[in-house]
């Protein structure tokens, strides 16, 4: 996957980055994760393949600000908050950590915790994806308890204009963290 890494590589990768060690020694699992931040730091193409899908799905807005919904397959007047929100944040934390050398263990939260230690000059939009993705999970999680599902996809309209206000203002962060990758990875370059 490092090596070439084509789109399914990509889709792989994500998701075995994500590995822990459950059960066992865990020095293993870190000596495995420390050794692909290194292979990563030699052959970047793969964390610039995988920034670039990242970035590839856009926050759920119009460019008037309203929420775009889906309109077909039952899920009618709902946004699919995990594919539209949650995922470009997730995606790009992997990238960055993994990209800036982090080779602990690590869920999404905490992966933007430890950038915005690292990175003081981008601390405030490492806390702010932080937040945003919190808030996702939060919402995510009451629709899921309110439809009895797993809430992925959420109507705006069951929202509070508060909670409503919060989720623009929490895809702005997404808008931020692709212009963000956009830059560190020149992904303006990439075809």
């Amino acid at each position: 996957w490092i090596s070439t890494p084509d789109k399914q590589a990509v889709l792989e990768a994500s998701i075995f980055l994500d590995f822990r060690a459950l059960h066992g020694d865990h020095r293993l699992a870190h000596s495995l994760r420390k050794w692909i931040v290194e292979r990563l730091s030699q052959e970047p193409a793969l964390l610039r393949n995988m920034a670039k899908e990242a970035c590839d799905t856009p926050p759920p807005l119009s460019f008037f600000g309203n929420f775009m919904v889906e309109k077909t397959g039952g899920k009618e007047a709902r946004f699919d908050i995990k594919r539209r929100a949650q995922l470009p944040l997730s995606d790009a934390a992997r990238v960055l950590a993994f990209g800036a050398g982090m080779h602990q263990a690590g869920g999404t939260f905490d992966r933007y915790q430890w950038l915005a230690e690292q990175y003081p000059k981008h601390r405030e939009l490492y806390h702010d994806a932080a937040h945003a993705y919190a808030l996702f999970l939060k919402i995510r999680a009451q629709a899921g308890v309110a439809q009895g599902d797993g809430g992925r996809y959420v109507a705006p309209k069951s929202l509070s204009r508060l909670e409503r206000q919060r989720l623009r203002n929490a895809f702005s962060v997404i808008d931020a963290i692709h212009r963000h990758l956009k830059l560190h990875y020149q992904l303006s370059y990439l075809g």
